[in-house]
């Protein structure tokens, strides 16, 4: 299949959310059409920027309900999850069998009832915001992670966490925060914040040259982390986690982004948000996760 095509609006028209479930805990995230080696297709999805990995995705099932949000913060889209996965297959090869469908020049595993698949692939393609209540009933059901919930039960939450299950938590939450490639190159989310490479690494407590040329080696030395493993960092990043979330979900321009982070900001007392996240301690990660937060109206946008 051949790349997307330029893409119109996508429409609305879906019957509003009727299932009622109250209980549901909502997600915020982004639409994520995603696919890699082994999904044979789009798998239509939730990214969940306040969570590390995998533990981040959120594959849509069938009862899930799903509100898609407008550039202003309104709802485009809003309807429960009905996948269908039988109308309109095509082969995969010349010749054969009908076997899937396709959006968008992609192969993808089901098609919204009800729903243009073209409208359906731009709203993920265009990686718009969105909030899910999963079902109550899922094929793939996840452990609550601790990353998620209130900021004041954070360190709790970490604390009760198995030894092993703490560190590999620890180690995938710091790939996020700095990755360096075999090309040289490196990754950090804070990259979306307007951070260099010094601003990062003052963001994670400063390691030293020594620990970054080793965590900078390829291959990497079996076991390497940059920084050694501790619940107080464990909590720090997980307090970045919440406060990338915020940011992308408010501040959809980097700039803006940027600006926040450097301007002065009375909730912190004339400072600004860079000054306490760079300062190294965790109680100003702290505030800077508290005043984002106090920022954002419900539907996330800067007051």
């Amino acid at each position: 299949m051949t790349g997307p095509p330029s893409r119109g609006p996508a429409r609305s028209g879906a019957p509003k959310l009727t299932t009622g479930q109250q209980e549901a805990v909502e997600i915020r995230g982004f639409l994520d059409p995603f696919y890699e080696t082994g999904t044979e297709g789009v798998v239509w999805s939730l990214e969940d920027p306040g969570l590390p990995a995998y533990h981040s995705l959120h594959p849509l099932e069938d009862g899930d309900e799903l509100r898609v949000l407008d550039d202003t913060g309104g709802t485009l889209w809003e309807g429960v999850v009905r996948l269908d996965r039988t109308t309109g297959l095509l082969p995969r090869s010349p010749g054969g069998e009908p076997v899937q469908q396709a959006v968008m020049g992609f192969w993808v595993h089901g098609q919204q009832q009800g729903m243009d698949a073209q409208a359906w692939g731009e709203m993920f393609f265009a990686r718009r915001r969105a909030i899910l209540r999963e079902g109550a009933t899922r094929r793939f059901p996840k452990e609550p992670h601790p990353f998620s919930g209130a900021a004041d039960g954070l360190r709790a939450r970490l604390a009760a966490l198995p030894q092993a299950r703490a560190q590999e938590l620890f180690k995938e939450a710091l790939y996020s925060w700095l990755l360096f490639h075999s090309s040289g190159e490196w990754h950090s989310l804070a990259q979306a914040w307007g951070f260099g490479m010094g601003e990062t690494l003052a963001l994670l407590g400063q390691p030293t040259p020594e620990q970054v040329k080793v965590w900078a080696t390829y291959p990497r030395p079996g076991g390497a982390t940059l920084l050694p493993f501790s619940l107080p960092l464990l909590e720090r990043l997980g307090l970045l986690f919440g406060l990338n979330a915020l940011l992308l979900w408010g501040l959809r321009d980097p700039r803006s982004r940027a600006a926040w982070l450097r301007t002065t900001n009375a909730r912190l007392d004339g400072s600004s948000p860079l000054d306490l996240l760079l300062g190294g301690e965790i109680e100003g990660v702290r505030r800077v996760l508290e005043a984002a937060r106090a920022g954002m109206d419900d539907g996330g946008e800067r007051r």
